[in-house]
This record gives structure tokens, sequence and C-alpha cells, in this order.
């Protein structure tokens, strides 16, 4: 995946997370942990790709 695409993918999830803090949701906490974790995984885990045995 592009580097410009994880970037904007990033700002979104940033932006949804901290409206929902700011809205006051009761799982605020909840959703700002997810939002972390989605950004982290998003930079830390390779984009999956088929090999030779793929059906795709």
């Amino acid at each position: 995946m592009p580097t410009y695409l994880k970037i904007i993918i990033c700002l979104i999830v940033a932006a949804v997370a901290a409206l929902v803090y700011v809205v006051g949701i009761n799982a605020r906490e909840v959703v700002l942990g997810i939002a972390v974790l989605m950004i982290v995984a998003i930079w830390l885990f390779p984009e999956a790709r088929g090999g030779k045995g793929s059906t795709g």
C-alpha cells in the first residue's frame, strides 16, 4: 500500500476517534484504544500478497 494512502487512512481514523471523544460517547476510551491499534497496525504489518499457491 502506498505511503500516501496509509497517511490518509491514519488521518481519517484519528479524526473519527477525536470526534467520538469530543461528542462524549460512553465507550470513548475503547474507541481511542482501537484507533491507536489500527494506526499502529497499518504501519507495522505488511500488506498480504499472493504467492505461488494463491487462487485469486
